[in-house]
């Protein structure tokens, strides 16, 4: 029985290379490069708790290191004082203000 020839690849589509799996958009931040990996371990043992629940008087992990102004809007991804840690809820929730402020404001 006759096969079909495989499709010849598309020239504008170029697959991601396995180290681009989790940021293909070259323009965003590399949150996997080995220089933030060192740096959020740093901020994470200067900052163990998470900033948000604190301010409310609670004691609660930090699991994550968030920038306070985020990169899209114009924050320094590298500057120390743009860096904080919060937990995973507080974390989900502040990166969707953020997000829905920005979608507001698009045109």
């Amino acid at each position: 029985m006759p096969t079909q020839p495989k499709p010849l690849p598309k020239p504008w589509y170029t697959p991601p290379q396995p180290h681009e799996r989790w940021y293909r958009d070259k323009s965003k931040f590399n949150y996997n490069s080995p220089a933030w990996r060192k740096l959020s371990k740093q901020v994470a043992l200067e900052e163990p708790l998470c900033s948000e629940c604190r301010k409310e008087g609670r004691a609660v992990p930090g699991e994550v290191t968030d920038h306070d102004k985020a990169i899209e809007d114009g924050g320094d991804p590298w500057a120390r004082e743009n860096l904080h840690r919060l937990c995973n809820s507080c974390h989900n929730s502040k990166s969707a203000r953020e997000r829905n402020a920005r979608a507001r404001n698009q045109p």
